[in-house]
């Protein structure tokens, strides 16, 4: 009997143990699952800016919406205009661009530039995920009557950690854009500031993935142009 008891009291300890040791293998698996999905409210600039931006009433023609590339130039400057607004946030992808179209919304404009998907690619979202997003972004867009303009996504500089397979990622993303959005004006920087699929020394900064003034100069000229023949 004494035998039996000790028996059960081991057999006891045991599944007490597989409970205990499973609980933990499941909620450690839980978190790690969690957090393989990124999500733009990771992202400290998205709820900081898209607090302050729920905050601006000024009107504008043109809307420049976008990550870092865009959120870090003045861009009423560059132009040489008085009616550009600025909808860039640092970090953001293309989920989170979807979720604070009320911004571009509320300044009425008549153009809206897109650039974006490269932060997509660095967080290793599937370009089907991007495309999609980039599809319904557009869609809703110009069921406000606003004409989209999309940017081809740069490629980044060979300083850039793993710049190879971040600029295979680039090139197959820009295929599919040129596929899916045959109707829409895509303006293509990487034919001049990357001509061999890797951002060039005058146009990176030091971080191999933002831009030079040279780089922006070259883009003003293909904006201004697009307003041009849009008579914007």
């Amino acid at each position: 009997m004494h035998h039996l008891s000790f028996k059960l009291k081991k057999a006891f300890l045991g599944l007490s143990l597989f409970v205990f040791i499973t609980g933990i293998s499941y909620y450690t698996y839980k978190f790690i699952t969690v957090n393989k999905h990124y999500t733009y409210l990771l992202n400290p600039q998205y709820n900081e800016q898209t607090d302050l931006q729920s905050a601006y009433e000024i009107k504008g023609n043109i809307v420049m919406l976008g990550n870092s590339l865009v959120y870090r130039v003045h861009w009423n400057e560059l132009l040489g205009r008085s009616d550009v607004i600025n909808r860039g946030i640092g970090s953001d992808i293309m989920a989170g661009y979807l979720t604070r179209l009320q911004y571009v919304f509320n300044v009425n404009p008549k153009i809206c530039f897109v650039e974006g998907g490269i932060n997509d690619l660095a967080k290793d979202i599937a370009i089907d995920t991007i495309v999609y997003n980039m599809r319904r972004l557009t869609d809703t867009l110009e069921c406000h009557n606003i004409k989209v303009v999309l940017n081809s996504t740069i490629h980044v500089a060979a300083s850039y950690p793993n710049s190879e397979e971040v600029n295979n990622k680039v090139k197959e993303l820009n295929k599919r854009m040129k596929l899916e959005f045959p109707n829409n004006t895509i303006i293509d920087l990487n034919g001049i500031i990357a001509p061999n699929e890797v951002l060039e020394a005058p146009y990176a900064q030091k971080d191999g993935i933002h831009l030079t003034s040279k780089a922006y100069l070259i883009w003003k000229d293909k904006i201004l142009l697009t307003l041009h023949n849009a008579q914007i």
